[in-house]
């Protein structure tokens, strides 16, 4: 800590970076170090701070006024935001729920904030602001979910976030900045940690940050396309995501066949109709010979073939059988009796399945709905956010 005396005699950039100087040594706030030193700082009339992804705007007349401790909690909370992309990765819910959405980013960062320094030996709350045990270790779309859901349950309704969030467009160069950023941050603090190791809360949050489910499923089956060349497909237009829609250039070289197994927990209702209208845009541009799709709960109860002739009408064709129960293993058991040989599986589930299970030996995918604690056995995981579709 700088004397108060030579604080006071400081201006606010000079205030800023002795906050940025102080982050980057830390034992764990440290691994935003990159993220600190990327963009700009633009001192302005923004009411308390803000962030458009890369600069960090800090209100004179509100940062102006705070001690060192209280100017690193605003430091933090703005490059928490760079971190986890809350500018423009979300602007399609920002949209629908734009208090609610503001409220949950500030829940998740201000949470992270005071579970890292739980004493306020570094840091000190500038104002009142958002934080609660009840959403400790949550991610955005959790603590979202909670307080469109139950909004007579927020905590502290009468709190305002600390700033405003501006969202963006997507920007894949932005996206980009800020990856370098993490890992060089990361670079940096495991040097200052040295030996010491353990675990940082702030790789976990990073770690939850949301990939777009459509861009994620679309790469996944184009992996394991036979005779796959990746230069063949142009990549969907990012400009386009945050509207719904990817558009995808046309391939005509057929590939294996395809497992879709689906869990028919009520849960799944709302989201097949999206979810395998997006199958029927990948399977159009990558042609497999043939898409097999399973029903499951407690066993396989039924199971539909789509073939080329129908993949466009594979939404509106839909016939989920079953409900009762989760038991993730029945399909692997199911593939081998019936002895199928697909090129790949993708799981469509809430997660909420056995402890012990097993699965095909196969590339899968699990598509995981409203769920982003379960973390599957193997293969990869998206998480799909029903409220984004």
């Amino acid at each position: 800590m700088l004397p108060a005396h030579t604080w006071s005699q400081m201006n606010l950039h000079q205030r800023v970076a002795a906050c940025n100087a102080d982050i980057s040594e830390h034992p764990q706030f440290g691994r935003l170090t990159g993220v600190v030193f990327m963009g700009d700082v633009i001192i302005d009339d923004t009411p308390t701070a803000a962030t458009n992804g890369r600069d960090v705007m800090y209100g004179n007349a509100f940062c102006g006024k705070l001690n060192q401790k209280q100017l690193r909690y605003v430091d933090l909370h703005e490059n928490m935001h760079k971190s986890l992309r809350h500018t423009t990765l979300y602007q399609d819910i920002v949209k629908r729920f734009p208090d609610e959405s503001n409220r949950a980013q500030d829940y998740v960062i201000n949470g992270l904030i005071e579970e890292i320094d739980p004493h306020f030996q570094f840091v000190e709350r500038p104002c009142a602001v958002l934080v609660d045990p009840k959403y400790q270790g949550m991610g955005f779309i959790e603590v979202l979910r909670d307080l469109v859901k139950n909004p007579q349950d927020d905590p502290q309704p009468k709190t305002k976030p600390l700033d405003d969030h501006d969202n963006m467009e997507p920007d894949a160069q932005l996206d980009a900045e800020v990856e370098d950023a993490l890992q060089q941050g990361r670079v940096v603090n495991d040097r200052i940690r040295g030996d010491k190791g353990g675990s940082n809360p702030l790789d976990v949050l990073v770690k939850q940050r949301d990939t777009n489910w459509r861009e994620a499923l679309f790469e996944f089956v184009q992996s394991v396309c036979d005779g796959d060349d990746a230069s063949r497909i142009c990549p969907p237009n990012k400009r386009l995501l945050p509207a719904g829609f990817l558009m995808w250039s046309h391939y005509s070289e057929a590939m294996g066949d395809l497992i879709v197994a689906c869990d028919t927990s009520g849960s799944m209702n709302s989201v097949y109709p999206v979810v395998f209208g997006e199958i029927a845009h990948i399977c159009q541009t990558l042609n497999p010979a043939q898409v097999r799709v399973l029903w499951w709960d407690t066993m396989v109860r039924s199971e539909q073939v789509f073939t080329p002739d129908n993949y466009a009408d594979i939404a509106t064709m839909m016939k989920p059988h079953g409900g009762g129960g989760t038991r993730v293993s029945c399909v692997a058991n199911y593939i081998k009796e019936k002895q199928y040989e697909p090129i790949a599986m993708i799981y469509l589930t809430d997660g909420y399945i056995e402890d012990v299970y097993k699965t095909a030996a196969l590339p899968s995918l699990w598509g995981v709905v409203d769920n982003p604690r379960f973390v599957p056995l193997t293969g990869k995981k998206i998480d799909i956010c029903s409220f984004t579709i």
